[in-house]
């Protein structure tokens, strides 16, 4: 699984087999030691959701570094699974406090697959 972080964006992207093991166990887990004592814990479960909502970003913080998890509805899931690949995937916007405007991604690595 990878992140793809920019200023107003996060993607989740996995290979093909992520996503089914995704669809079984309901949870993808990763981590990245930051080198500072710290690490990035990243994962992606799935779950309903509110509002009709596809996705939805939570993140917590500590002294060992920080949580990322990223809900995906089961209805979104099954809709990403019944979908011809695609470079696309899921997208879905969230607010913060702010009001700005955070877009959320999760994505199969279609490419690594053409390459096999």
């Amino acid at each position: 699984m990878n992140l793809r972080i920019s200023p107003r964006s996060i993607r989740f992207r996995m290979s093909a087999e992520a996503f089914a093991e995704l669809g079984r166990a309901g949870l993808l887990q990763g981590v990245t030691t930051l080198g500072t004592g710290q690490s990035l814990h990243y994962c992606i479960r799935c779950t309903a959701l509110p509002g009709g909502r596809q996705l939805e970003l939570a993140s917590t913080s500590d002294a060992q570094g920080m949580q990322l998890t990223l809900s995906v509805s089961p209805e979104a899931l099954a809709q990403l699974d019944a979908e011809a690949p695609s470079k696309e995937g899921i997208k879905d916007e969230q607010k913060d406090a702010a009001g700005a405007t955070l877009t959320l991604g999760l994505e199969i690595d279609i490419r690594r697959e053409k390459r096999r």
